[in-house]
């Protein structure tokens, strides 16, 4: 069974492709207020959330456990539907998050901002955190089980200076 991780940034319509084509397809995994999904509780999804964007923060032992906990979670939930999905597939933008520390709620979103400080280059160096959760851990964990694939929604928004008159 292949897992299919949808991963919208902010303002790209993640919310209108859970609602409209994602909720109600065998094994989805995601919000959805009709009730139409595998996940029955929010801390089926706020657990991979929490690992994807927190774990440069946690030892790497605790973060095989966890994701190997979560991986057991959703395969049993799969399980509990009367036909086997195809598939599992998570829609999250949460996902997208980076944490500046381990604790608490502060994040940034990983917009590049050039400024005239860098030259008007973009700063950020790293690797979007869910990227580097999915190769460390959640595919070793996942591999007897299936593919992931990850789906990514971008928006182009141009800030188009505007001339004083």
């Amino acid at each position: 069974m292949d897992l299919v991780l949808h991963v919208g940034l902010p303002k790209t319509g993640t919310t209108t492709i859970q609602r409209h084509l994602l909720a109600g397809t065998p094994g989805y995994l995601g919000k959805d207020r009709t009730n139409r999904s595998l996940c029955k509780k929010p801390s089926d999804l706020r657990e991979l959330v929490e690992l994807a964007t927190k774990h440069r923060f946690l030892s790497s032992g605790e973060v095989k456990q966890r994701t190997q906990n979560w991986v057991e979670r959703v395969l049993r939930l799969a399980e509990e539907q009367r036909e086997l999905p195809p598939r599992i597939t998570l829609s999250e933008e949460l996902l997208t998050m980076w944490r500046l520390r381990g604790i608490g709620d502060e994040t940034a979103r990983p917009i590049h901002w050039p400024s005239a400080r860098t030259g008007g280059t973009l700063t950020r160096q790293r690797p979007l955190p869910v990227a580097e959760y999915i190769s460390e851990y959640l595919q070793p964990a996942w591999a007897s089980f299936g593919r992931i694939s990850v789906v990514i929604t971008l928006r182009n928004q141009t800030v188009v200076p505007q001339k004083k008159i």
